[in-house]
């Protein structure tokens, strides 16, 4: 079935999380950290699709679909309303800030997948690398770029460059795109989106909190919309092949039982605690812990939309 950015990262994190996700055990409740990313994520593959669709439209057509699929996947109604509060403000405010700049890229995709072979021995064994990528767009001076949507409460920029000099889901996408489109790819346009933080213990729904938003908006672009460009060196690239060919190497060898399963516990706490502690505390008994073994394999390349 191949292997995605994604399920790789996850067995180089923990293979007791990447056997419980291969498993297919999913989460027993939606995670809302990622919730608003998705709304805004296809908020934007509708807008830079439509070339003679008014803002307005784009935004109470996908609103109104975002908010059937969040209902239908058990979302919590009060979650799914502020979330669309928030985006009704950030998004036309988004566009904005970015309309000059962005009339001066050509898109070439926008949330497309990819399936690729990809040759990891000397013995010639082969992967196909699977993976959905936010949008690749030339920009005026011919160089082809990717474009990586992030919406985010709190953004280091010196930890954020520094992380990303060297970011195994950018370098992933690379190196497909260019063996996809033959072309080389220059790099990462790292696009952020930060989540509002005024009037955090305020109904979010209100016409109070969208009017205080826009203000704070309009007085303060930057600081909600931020853009990144990140090259790559050849010799990153090329370190990155190699150790890409290792971690499938492994990857492979694991499936195959190989090698041998464990738990990685320096990786179970962090800014966001791994999904599947509570197995691990349940004695690695997922359905003692409620989880349901119901879970979509590459559940990020399906477009419910």
């Amino acid at each position: 079935m191949g292997v995605t950015q994604s399920m790789l990262a996850n067995f180089c994190r923990c293979r007791t999380a990447a056997d419980l996700s291969l498993n297919r055990w999913g989460f027993p409740a939606p995670r809302r950290v990622t919730q608003f990313g998705s709304l805004f994520h296809l908020l934007l593959q509708r807008w830079y699709s439509s070339e003679q669709v008014s803002l307005a439209a784009v935004w109470q057509t996908t609103a109104k679909e975002w908010e059937r699929l969040a209902l239908k996947g058990g979302d919590d109604v009060r979650l799914i309303q502020e979330d669309l509060g928030m985006a009704k403000v950030l998004f036309p405010g988004y566009v904005n800030h970015w309309r000059k700049a962005d009339r001066k890229k050509k898109w070439i995709e926008l949330e497309q997948v990819f399936d690729l072979p990809f040759v990891y021995n000397k013995s010639g064994d082969m992967i196909r690398l699977r993976g959905k990528i936010d949008g690749v767009y030339e920009a005026k001076d011919r160089s082809v770029w990717v474009l990586e949507t992030k919406t985010a409460s709190e953004i280091s920029h010196d930890t954020l460059n520094m992380a990303l000099a060297y970011d195994f889901q950018n370098l992933f996408y690379i190196h497909a795109l260019e063996q996809k489109l033959g072309r080389r790819i220059s790099g990462v346009l790292y696009n952020v989106i930060r989540k509002p933080q005024i009037g955090k213990k305020t109904d979010r729904t209100s016409q109070t909190f969208c009017d205080t938003l826009t203000a704070d908006m309009e007085k303060r672009g930057d600081f909600y919309f931020a853009r990144f460009e990140l090259p790559y060196s050849p010799k990153t690239r090329e370190i990155f092949r190699h150790q890409l060919k290792d971690k499938v190497k492994d990857f492979v060898a694991w499936v195959e039982g190989k090698i041998p399963t464990y738990r990685n516990e320096s990786v179970c706490r962090g800014r966001w605690n791994c999904g599947f502690m509570a197995v691990c505390a349940a004695g690695g008994d997922p359905e003692r812990a409620g989880f349901k073994q119901n879970h979509a394999l590459f559940s990020e390349l399906i477009d419910e939309a």
